[in-house]
Protein backbone atom coordinates (compact mmCIF):
# COMPACT_ATOMS: atom_id res chain seq x y z
CA UNK A 1 0.00 0.00 0.00
CA UNK A 2 3.08 2.23 0.45
CA UNK A 3 3.97 2.24 -2.93
CA UNK A 4 0.45 2.95 -4.00
CA UNK A 5 -0.91 6.57 -4.92
CA UNK A 6 -3.45 7.13 -2.07
CA UNK A 7 -6.67 7.56 -4.55
CA UNK A 8 -5.08 4.45 -5.84
CA UNK A 9 -4.66 2.68 -2.22
CA UNK A 10 -8.30 2.93 -1.73
CA UNK A 11 -9.43 1.58 -4.80
CA UNK A 12 -10.90 4.58 -6.54
CA UNK A 13 -10.28 5.15 -10.61
CA UNK A 14 -7.47 7.98 -12.00
CA UNK A 15 -9.99 11.18 -11.82
CA UNK A 16 -10.87 12.26 -15.41
CA UNK A 17 -12.17 16.15 -14.00
CA UNK A 18 -10.65 18.33 -11.68
CA UNK A 19 -13.80 17.73 -9.01
CA UNK A 20 -14.00 14.43 -10.09
CA UNK A 21 -11.40 13.00 -7.39
CA UNK A 22 -13.25 14.76 -4.17
CA UNK A 23 -16.40 13.51 -5.55
CA UNK A 24 -15.18 9.68 -5.57
CA UNK A 25 -13.35 9.97 -2.58
CA UNK A 26 -16.84 10.98 -0.79
CA UNK A 27 -18.30 8.50 -2.56
CA UNK A 28 -15.90 5.90 -1.40
CA UNK A 29 -15.85 7.13 2.39
CA UNK A 30 -19.78 6.92 2.40
CA UNK A 31 -19.85 3.43 1.21
CA UNK A 32 -17.50 2.51 4.05
CA UNK A 33 -18.65 4.34 6.58
CA UNK A 34 -22.56 5.02 5.79
CA UNK A 35 -23.28 1.68 4.04
CA UNK A 36 -20.28 -0.68 5.97
CA UNK A 37 -19.61 -1.85 2.39
CA UNK A 38 -15.90 -2.45 2.72
CA UNK A 39 -15.52 -4.84 -0.75
CA UNK A 40 -14.08 -1.53 -2.26
CA UNK A 41 -11.05 -1.82 -0.21
CA UNK A 42 -7.89 -3.46 -1.54
CA UNK A 43 -8.35 -7.38 0.07
CA UNK A 44 -5.20 -6.44 2.41
CA UNK A 45 -6.83 -3.31 4.20
CA UNK A 46 -10.35 -4.87 3.95
CA UNK A 47 -9.01 -7.85 6.09
CA UNK A 48 -7.76 -5.21 8.50
CA UNK A 49 -10.77 -3.62 8.51
CA UNK A 50 -13.11 -6.85 8.96
CA UNK A 51 -10.67 -8.26 11.70
CA UNK A 52 -11.65 -4.86 13.67
CA UNK A 53 -15.58 -7.03 13.92
CA UNK A 54 -13.91 -10.10 15.17
CA UNK A 55 -14.33 -10.26 19.33
CA UNK A 56 -10.43 -12.73 19.78
CA UNK A 57 -9.33 -10.21 22.70
CA UNK A 58 -6.69 -9.20 20.24
CA UNK A 59 -5.51 -5.30 19.53
CA UNK A 60 -7.59 -3.12 17.56
CA UNK A 61 -6.01 -2.86 14.25
CA UNK A 62 -3.59 -0.16 13.10
CA UNK A 63 -3.93 -0.15 9.36
CA UNK A 64 -8.13 -0.67 10.01
CA UNK A 65 -8.51 2.06 12.37
CA UNK A 66 -6.04 4.11 10.16
CA UNK A 67 -8.57 3.56 6.89
CA UNK A 68 -11.58 3.93 8.86
CA UNK A 69 -10.24 7.31 10.71
CA UNK A 70 -9.11 8.93 7.10
CA UNK A 71 -12.98 8.45 5.58
CA UNK A 72 -14.05 9.76 8.39
CA UNK A 73 -11.58 13.48 8.70
CA UNK A 74 -12.65 12.93 4.54
CA UNK A 75 -16.34 13.31 5.22
CA UNK A 76 -15.59 15.56 8.19
CA UNK A 77 -13.98 18.31 5.83
CA UNK A 78 -16.50 17.55 3.12
CA UNK A 79 -19.80 17.82 4.73
CA UNK A 80 -18.83 20.39 7.29
CA UNK A 81 -19.38 17.86 10.42
CA UNK A 82 -17.15 18.47 13.24
CA UNK A 83 -18.39 15.37 15.20
CA UNK A 84 -17.29 13.62 12.24
CA UNK A 85 -14.00 15.07 12.88
CA UNK A 86 -13.70 13.97 16.51
CA UNK A 87 -14.84 10.65 15.94
CA UNK A 88 -12.31 10.05 13.03
CA UNK A 89 -9.93 10.88 16.12
CA UNK A 90 -11.85 8.60 18.47
CA UNK A 91 -11.30 5.80 16.00
CA UNK A 92 -7.70 6.55 15.49
CA UNK A 93 -6.91 6.31 19.08
CA UNK A 94 -9.07 3.62 20.04
CA UNK A 95 -7.38 0.93 22.50
CA UNK A 96 -9.83 -1.80 21.86
CA UNK A 97 -12.12 -3.42 18.92
CA UNK A 98 -15.24 -2.66 21.27
CA UNK A 99 -14.25 1.08 21.21
CA UNK A 100 -13.79 0.92 17.63
CA UNK A 101 -16.79 -0.86 16.71
CA UNK A 102 -18.85 1.99 19.39
CA UNK A 103 -17.02 4.61 17.50
CA UNK A 104 -18.17 3.38 14.30
CA UNK A 105 -21.72 2.81 14.98
CA UNK A 106 -21.56 6.89 15.82
CA UNK A 107 -20.20 7.66 12.55
CA UNK A 108 -22.87 5.65 10.90
CA UNK A 109 -25.63 7.24 12.85
CA UNK A 110 -24.30 10.62 11.66
CA UNK A 111 -24.11 9.45 8.12
CA UNK A 112 -27.52 8.02 8.04
CA UNK A 113 -28.68 11.28 9.79
CA UNK A 114 -27.39 13.38 6.95
CA UNK A 115 -28.79 10.71 3.76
Amino acid sequence: MKDKPLFLSFGCSVPQQPGEYMDSLTKFALDILRDRNFSRLDEEVREEVLSLFIDDQRKPSKEGRRTLALNAGLLAKQMGEPRLEVLSMDVLMACDKAEVREVLAQITDILQGQA
